[in-house]
């Protein structure tokens, strides 16, 4: 429903794994089941008996345990998808910030190739210094650098992602129920007890006359506390879907942080946006003090300050896609 989770085969070899313990129980609940007994208790008859038996509790039981599986199958995938979704929420700000950044830092690196070329032949033309070559070629290694670390993160975040980026509510809402449907399965399970009908058929051989005979039997059973084990039944679904909201460490209290947290977050970026902007100004307020100055030392810091706005512009850029990503799903999410 909510795309394929980067862990499928996680959540399958779980699945597979509870319907084949389940399996192990109901295999031998859903069968008729062959018995014997030499003697008679009651009437002390030196006796053999054989035949099958079965009975609707055992059948009940045996289709409940499947269904159990079936149910836990659906919140162990409802939980992880959830999981997964309020986990890649970072994840997924920072790839479109790196995605969005990614042209301006190229961008950079050209203007710092150039700059750093320009050196080489002044160095050669003996109108710069070692040091002054050293200084383009650190600002050019810095930029490349931050694009090749940026392309390593790009890669990794892509694999890991959810495919899609959807809304949380309805998947909370779904990982709780699904979560309680276990446990209203299970209260059904236990409630198989409540009564039964036993039947049976066989042979019956006496000893001392080697006679034997055919029999059929029924045999029924009824507890005075089926209502009140009903009642406990009925409220089992809502109790549970009240304990996971509560629930320090659940699902719910999880998405709760992670709403402080993202929040907190996109308070961080618009610091960093403010950041840059503030060091934008300084360098635009310098750039204009020696705007007419052409000396070589000049042209040299103009160069390196417009490598510098290009650096700051690809950081703007990947804190402004961060910043509205965070305040995009905070408002999508916090209803």
């Amino acid at each position: 429903m909510y795309g394929a989770p980067t862990r499928a085969d996680e959540v399958q070899s779980y699945c597979e794994l509870s319907r084949t313990q389940a399996e192990v129980s109901s295999a031998l609940l859903a069968q008729p089941e062959v018995f014997g007994n030499v003697g008679d208790s009651v009437t002390a008859q030196q006796s053999m008996t054989v035949g099958v038996r079965n009975s609707i509790a055992r059948s009940r039981r045996a289709g409940l345990t499947d269904e159990l599986a079936q149910a836990e199958c659906a919140a162990y995938r409802a939980e992880r998808a959830l999981a997964q979704q309020v986990q890649g929420v970072e994840a997924r700000a920072e790839l479109l910030s790196l995605i969005a950044a990614e042209p301006l830092w190229k961008s950079a690196l050209e203007m710092a190739a150039a700059s750093l070329k320009r050196e080489e032949q002044l160095v050669q033309a003996q109108q710069a210094t070692l040091p002054n070559l050293k200084e383009s070629f650190d600002q050019l290694d810095h930029i490349r650098r931050e694009l090749a670390t940026s392309a390593a993160r790009k890669a990794r975040l892509e694999e890991v992602l959810p495919q899609a980026d959807v809304p949380l509510a309805p998947m909370l809402d779904e990982a709780i129920a699904a979560r309680s449907q276990v446990a209203q399965v299970g209260a059904r399970l236990n409630q198989t007890n409540a009564w039964d009908v036993t039947y049976a058929a066989g042979v019956r051989t006496d000893f001392g006359s080697h006679e034997k005979k055919g029999f059929v039997a029924v045999t029924g059973s009824w507890s005075f506390g089926q209502s009140k084990s009903n009642a406990a039944a009925a409220r089992v679904a809502g109790l549970t879907g009240q304990w996971l909201r509560e629930k320090r460490d659940g699902e719910f209290q999880t998405y709760l942080r992670a709403l402080d947290s993202l929040r907190a977050q996109a308070a961080a970026q618009q610091m960093m946006l403010d950041g840059y902007a503030h060091r934008a100004e300084l360098i635009r307020s310098a750039q204009a003090k020696i705007h007419n100055t052409d000396t070589a030392s000049s042209l040299r810091l103009q160069r390196a300050m417009e490598i510098e706005s290009a650096v700051i512009a690809a950081q703007k850029a990947a804190a402004r896609i961060r910043l509205d990503y965070l305040k995009n799903w905070i408002a999508r999410n916090a209803t």
